[in-house]
């Protein structure tokens, strides 16, 4: 890569993607043009993925806990995914490990119903053939030293695979108290754990607080950085993506991305639905630990960290400089307090048959306020709010401006889902008003990040943020990974608030399943956002 290109585009190389489009509309008549990508700027990926290295050589995934839900529905599903778009290796295999004792056809008709789903055109020979690739064996436990060395030797001794010379993907679809054993049994057999050939890909919850995540990495100590693969799957939604990428191609907002302009920074995540049977597990861990401390706060370093000046080393090769860039957010984070926080729980939680403690003051909804003590945002509030059995479903960013007296505020929306967008609030005179006034009509400016609809398999984006993470972690690319140090600060910055509320057994205000969360909310966000007003004036 020449230095003229990463000075142009040093966001836009973070993944090349498909025929993704963006459409352009208002809600003033007469101006709902479309504007799609110019076809010369669409990029094939398969052809560009077909250059590297990695693609060339043979590749083996062993996904242990293969038998559970998230195998079966993300991890899969995700690998036909590229399967189907050509991107895995023409010499791959991938095996299941778990305790289930089945048989290669008996896991394969145990995939079978999750590999169809009805968004994407699946034709009966693309599903048999990748079945074709799926294998299986199980153990007495996930640290079975002779059964993961027999599952070795029946990769190595298939005549027709070249497992030698392959690479390597160990999915760890299992609960973070095996990780240790799972880890230091596959490093204690020869050959399993080569440098520059294999990789770990983790799944959240990375612990409960700063010391739990602490003792989770501690299992990985002997593995280096760059064989881990911490995988929050909210960094490859594609807004979520775009936000570095806004910012840079759009000097208008860079410029006013500071205190000197906005006001505030509310990102949101609100389901209309409740635990849904899924009580047991979330009581252990609550609104904050679920949703805030990864999901929300990834969003948050990414509208608040600085833009690195380029993805790429001298040579070519990604860089880390991205991932430095949200530390540098994180150590400009003070803990949260409790006086910052709203807590709420759900009508009818308790209900939940799976949830044993039927006293439990687990918070299912919280609004929280942090800061950024950084040159650019000193003074900011940013509220990060999550909660579940709430009015809607949405997933965004709202960065609000200061007003210009007598003017309204603006306000840029970046909606994550369900509907992947940014929305700008426009304030014009009122077509027919009086002239002599300062009367303003405010309008929407809305950019749809949408696809064109093809039912070509080939010419879909890849829009599942678990397939579109495994190739990251295919290609090496680590930028929508989280470093190990990233982790633990992120975690300092929430587990004061999170001993406090168990310590001190905070009580959450109870809300209506379906409302717009605790009664106090509105009050709250307004005393949030004025408290910080006064005291900067």
């Amino acid at each position: 890569m020449s230095s003229t290109e990463e000075q142009q585009f040093p966001v836009a190389h973070l993944r090349p993607t498909l025929d993704e489009q963006f459409s352009f509309r208002s809600d003033v008549s007469n101006n709902a043009d479309n504007m799609a990508l110019d076809a010369s700027a669409k990029t094939s990926l398969q052809s560009f993925v077909a250059t590297e290295e990695w693609f060339q050589k043979p590749l083996v995934v062993v996904v242990i806990g293969a038998s559970g839900d998230l195998a079966r529905k993300k991890t899969y599903p995700s690998l036909f995914e590229l399967y189907q778009h050509g991107l895995l290796p023409k010499e791959t295999m991938i095996w299941g490990y778990a305790r289930t004792a089945k048989t290669h056809l008996e896991f394969r008709d145990h995939l079978h119903p999750h590999l169809t789903p009805g968004q994407i055109p699946t034709s009966s020979k693309k599903l048999k053939d990748f079945l074709e690739l799926c294998y299986y064996h199980n153990g007495k436990s996930y640290g079975d030293n002779e059964a993961y060395a027999a599952m070795l030797g029946e990769i190595t001794g298939m005549d027709t695979f070249n497992a030698k010379d392959a690479n390597v993907l160990y999915y760890l679809a299992i609960p973070p108290n095996v990780f240790a054993e799972t880890v230091a049994t596959l490093e204690g057999m020869p050959n399993a754990v080569v440098q520059g050939k294999t990789r770990f890909v983790i799944e959240k919850p990375f612990g409960r607080d700063t010391a739990s995540c602490q003792a989770l990495l501690d299992g990985f100590k002997g593995l280096g950085e760059e064989m881990q693969f911490r995988l929050d799957h909210y960094l490859a939604k594609p807004m979520v993506e775009n936000l570095a990428t806004l910012r840079m191609a759009n000097p208008f907002l860079e410029n006013m991305w500071n205190h000197e302009h906005v006001e505030s920074v509310h990102i949101r995540f609100k389901e209309p639905f409740g635990t849904q049977g899924r009580g047991g597990y979330f009581d252990q861990y609550n609104i904050i630990r679920d949703v805030l401390q990864n999901h929300l706060l990834q969003v948050l370093l990414l509208v608040a960290m600085e833009l690195p000046s380029s993805l790429f080393d001298s040579a070519g090769d990604e860089s880390d400089s991205f991932r430095q860039a949200k530390i540098e957010v994180l150590e400009r984070m003070p803990p949260i307090v409790l006086e910052d926080a709203l807590l709420g729980q759900y009508d009818g939680y308790k209900d939940d048959p799976t949830i044993k403690n039927k006293d439990t003051n687990c918070p299912t909804y919280a609004a929280l306020r942090c800061f950024v003590n950084s040159k650019r945002w000193k003074g900011v509030p940013f509220i990060l709010e999550a909660g579940k059995a709430l009015d809607q479903k949405v997933v965004d960013v709202q960065v609000k401006f200061k007003n210009r007296h007598p003017f309204p505020s603006n306000m840029v929306t970046i909606e994550v889902q369900p509907k992947p967008s940014m929305t700008m609030t426009a304030h014009m005179k009122p077509l027919g008003g009086a002239s002599g006034t300062m009367d303003v009509t405010t309008t929407n400016l809305t950019t749809d990040y949408s696809f064109d609809g093809s039912d070509d398999i080939l010419s879909k984006p890849i829009e599942n943020a678990y397939s579109r993470l495994l190739l990251d972690v295919l290609r090496g690319h680590q930028n929508n990974f989280v470093r190990s140090d990233e982790l633990v600060r992120s975690w300092e910055v929430f587990t004061p608030l999170l001993h406090q509320i168990e310590r001190d057994n905070i009580q959450p205000v109870m809300y209506e399943y379906g409302s717009s969360g605790p009664s106090s909310r509105p009050a709250f966000m307004d005393e949030m956002v004025q408290a910080n007003m006064k005291s900067s004036l």
